[in-house]
């Protein structure tokens, strides 16, 4: 809601009334000017009022619409930048557009500002890795930091004492909204399990018993999947994670966590992973794909057998129902998913609002976050799926189901407790089994940038991690469709210079461009993956295709059949990095993109297009 300045007021009112003035006085000379009663060639101070009062009112009629000009933005606005997680960026964006165009001024009589709200997308953890370090570019720095947790504070101020300066003490009463963890299951398994009665210990229990659903009766489902994202970027990651300690009774210290019996615990349930991933929207959109080619089957089978449980905000729960994948809208799915509120209690995203201590513009800052506490804006953010601060859910949000109940709280352990559970998951978590697929017939200058991001980004593997290098396509004179630079090989230290030094390789082409088809290239190497399966690991292909084509119409359709049929027992999954995303769900999107897009869908991974070097396999590696 805007606010009206009394000082606005007075400008706008004494500046209406000045020009009035100056209208009355000026209007009837013109008049009877056209009337002919007033001569060419006789001077205007016949015709003209009181001089000195024709005068006076043209003084303050001029210095007052210049006043007014002056305060209605000839100074400027200062820009606010925000930096939000990615779950409430789109909504953050719109009000931030709602508060830019509401003519609104803060500050006092004399000095009267305003401000012009600029809302950047950074994961909650990438922030948290940024400000450890202060945040060297200095471009992005952020004046307001609005992660999705708290946890994220006691994480940064674990690790970087240092940086506590840059927090204010009264950040946790700052909470715009909420959203509880919650476990999303497809209704059947949910049902299975014994819905809505379920805890993290019944999770855990069915994710370590080698009969899976049969457990439960359904065989045909498979395995129990979970579905976890990258604690060191995603919210829901961090808190599963969370909750897996505080389900087991681990959480009370670094040397709880590092106990040898708690290990082999957490090594179990990690085993039930799928693939991880860097957001939760990565795996809903894969599932919204599998489940929207699942409608010729009255079972929806696949769409069982790909996840049996994600943890996820509730609200992503709430928008995956209604249809809505991050900013992209599909129909409603055929299998809704249900929140699980665990028994044992669940952590909260409290999304706090932090005007960070290094920011000059803290009056721009407390000004927007009053704007955001307005009853219309809190209606607005219950509309888009969150409740209240308090863990009330709204009226908009009771209406599609969710528990009107508090649920149980956990509160995040102290910081150092966070940060060895974070530590213990690098080395617990499912090995990855790569393929590294790069089309070296791509242009030699985005080809050369990408093999150098790549060659950096290969630290991020872990030890228990196997890479191999292919390219394709193969020397002329050979049959095959991909060439082996580097087979299968462990990611330790000691493999380190080997797989970068093998990398670059690829550069070297045979003087003959590709005519960028991967279809044969990406069958063979999908059989090669399948053949040596390994079903301790996440078996995946990563496609790096710098600057994609199309193959043919009919060579793409097998493709994605042929991907979207491998067997569950043997599922490779594909992801794929190549250029500048476009938004896929809107006319005029490069259907090149698009295309790695479907590839990756199909294949039950993610396509990235990272825009800065030191992301530029991150995102993939969370997927690992």
């Amino acid at each position: 809601m805007s606010r009206i300045d009394p000082l606005t007021a007075f400008f706008v009112l004494s500046g209406v009334a000045s020009i009035l003035a100056l209208a009355l006085t000026v209007i009837p000379i013109f008049r009877q000017r056209r009337a002919g009663a007033f001569p060419r060639g006789v001077g205007l101070e016949r015709w003209a009022p009181d001089g000195p009062q024709f005068g006076l009112v043209l003084i303050v009629a001029i210095v007052l619409t210049g006043s007014l000009t002056w305060y209605r933005g000839g100074t400027g606005c200062q820009t606010l930048t925000i930096a939000s997680s990615q779950e409430k960026f789109t909504m953050f964006g719109q009000l931030a557009d709602i508060y830019n165009h509401s003519g609104r001024f803060f500050g006092g009589w004399v000095d009267p500002l305003c401000a012009r709200v600029n809302v950047e997308q950074v994961n909650s953890g990438d922030a948290e890795a940024m400000l450890e370090t202060g945040w060297t570019d200095k471009q992005t720095y952020p004046d307001v930091w609005t992660p999705a947790s708290s946890a994220w504070v006691q994480l940064l101020l674990a690790r970087a004492p240092a940086q506590a300066t840059l927090i204010p003490s009264d950040y946790v009463r700052k909470s715009l909204f909420t959203s509880p963890l919650v476990i999303a299951m497809p209704a059947p398994m949910a049902t299975a399990l014994g819905y809505p009665a379920i805890g993290w210990s019944d999770i855990f229990a069915l994710a370590t018993d080698p009969a899976g659903w049969g457990a439960k009766g359904h065989p045909a489902w498979g395995p129990f999947r979970l579905g976890k994202t990258n604690p060191h970027v995603s919210t829901s990651g961090l808190h599963a994670l969370i909750g897996t300690y505080y389900a087991i009774h681990a959480d009370r210290s670094p040397a709880t966590v590092n106990a040898a019996a708690t290990q082999a615990l957490a090594a179990g349930i990690e085993r039930s992973v799928i693939h991880y991933g860097e957001t939760a929207s990565d795996f809903l959109r894969n599932l919204q794909d599998v489940d929207s080619h699942s409608a010729a089957d009255p079972d929806h089978l696949a769409v069982l057998q790909y996840v049996s449980a994600i943890a996820v905000e509730e609200k992503e729960v709430v928008d995956y129902n209604l249809g809505k994948v991050g900013t992209a809208q599909f129909a409603p799915p055929f299998v809704k998913l249900l929140p699980v509120y665990p028994n044992e209690g669940t952590l909260t995203a409290d999304h706090p609002y932090i005007s960070l201590t290094s920011s000059d513009k803290q009056a721009a800052a407390q000004d927007f976050y009053e704007f955001l506490r307005e009853p219309p804006q809190q209606a607005f953010a219950d509309q888009n799926g969150f409740r209240q601060d308090n863990g009330e859910p709204g009226p908009w949000l009771r209406a599609q189901g969710v528990s009107v109940l508090r649920p149980n709280q956990v509160r995040p352990p102290a910081g150092n407790v966070l940060s060895a559970e974070i530590n213990a998951w690098d080395a617990l978590r499912k090995p990855a089994r790569v393929m590294i697929l790069i089309d070296r017939g791509a242009p030699s200058a985005a080809l050369d940038t990408a093999i150098s991001d790549l060659q950096n980004a290969l630290k991020g593997f872990k030890p228990q991690d196997s890479i191999m290098v292919a390219t394709y396509p193969a020397k002329p004179e050979s049959s095959e469709d991909y060439l082996v630079l580097q087979p299968m090989t462990p990611a330790d230290r000691a493999h380190l210079p080997l797989l970068q030094q093998q990398l670059s390789v690829a550069t070297i082409v045979s003087g003959k461009a590709s005519p960028l088809i991967v279809d044969a290239a990406l069958e063979s190497a999908a059989d090669w993956m399948r053949t040596s399966y390994d079903p301790s690991a996440i078996n995946a292909i990563l496609l790096v295709e710098p600057a994609p084509g199309t193959g043919s119409a009919t060579g793409d359709a097998q493709l994605l059949h042929d991907l979207r049929a491998q067997p569950i027992s043997q599922f490779v999954h594909v992801f794929a990095v190549g250029p500048k995303k476009s938004s896929c769900q809107l006319p005029g999107s490069d259907p090149a993109v698009c295309w790695l897009e479907r590839i990756a869908l199909a294949g039950e991974g993610a396509s990235y297009a990272p825009d800065a070097a030191s992301h530029f396999l991150t995102d993939a590696i969370s997927n690992f």
